[in-house]
């Protein structure tokens, strides 16, 4: 039998372009440019282009309490106690997936009651999804089924209330999800946490 591979001549690996690449550091956790406040850092060789990418967006400077169990502000906490760390901080609805996968992510600490809100995103809602269409499946017994809804927070103490429409549909605690059965049509998802945060999406639900 005919064997190609051995057929075909013997070849070395192809050729690096050593003047198409630049030395680039990036951050390991990430994969973006290195920013400021990346402590753990590779060096790769990457096109030239990659020079004009973002920095790492997602590790900061969070501003916590002395013992580092609240994250805090100068508006609740004097600036001599106050602790800057770097930190690796997803937004919500990612943290929501990646912890899940990474048992060595570290969550931040709940904003110290008292405290103005920072600039670090609280929550998100996982679903529905903004603009999507619904349909909500019949049980299996023949009952109409519920949209369960669901929602990302940081904190796993906080309260979030829900409306649906402008009308009160109730609070979780812990697990933030929520069934209910509205009407078929275009609906508008409002949360609000114990600390003022809020997050809306609008949907539509198909009739069945």
């Amino acid at each position: 039998m005919f064997d190609l591979f051995n057929a075909l001549p013997p070849t070395g690996w192809f050729y690096l372009p050593g003047d198409e690449l630049s030395k680039l550091v990036i951050c390991s956790r990430s994969g973006y440019l290195a920013g400021p406040n990346c402590l753990d850092t590779d060096t790769i060789l990457m096109i030239d282009a990659g020079k004009t990418t973002d920095p790492c967006p997602y590790h900061k400077i969070v501003h916590l309490s002395g013992d580092g169990k609240f994250r805090v502000n100068s508006n609740c906490m004097p600036l001599s106690e106050i602790v800057n760390q770097d930190w690796f901080v997803l937004p919500p609805l990612m943290e929501y997936y990646y912890k899940q996968r990474d048992p060595l992510y570290r969550e931040l600490p709940p904003l110290k009651d008292g405290c103005n809100s920072d600039a670090i995103e609280e929550l998100e809602i996982v679903y529905p999804e903004w603009g999507s269409h619904i349909m909500i499946p019949v049980e299996l017994d023949g009952s109409p089924g519920r949209l369960v809804m669901e929602v990302a927070h940081r904190d796993p103490s906080a309260t979030v209330y829900w409306h649906i429409d402008d009308h009160y549909a109730g609070f979780t605690r812990g697990v933030h999800q929520l069934g209910m059965k509205p009407d078929p049509g275009e609906h508008i998802l409002t949360v609000v946490d114990h600390m003022g945060h809020e997050k809306t999406v609008r949907f539509n639900l198909l009739e069945r």
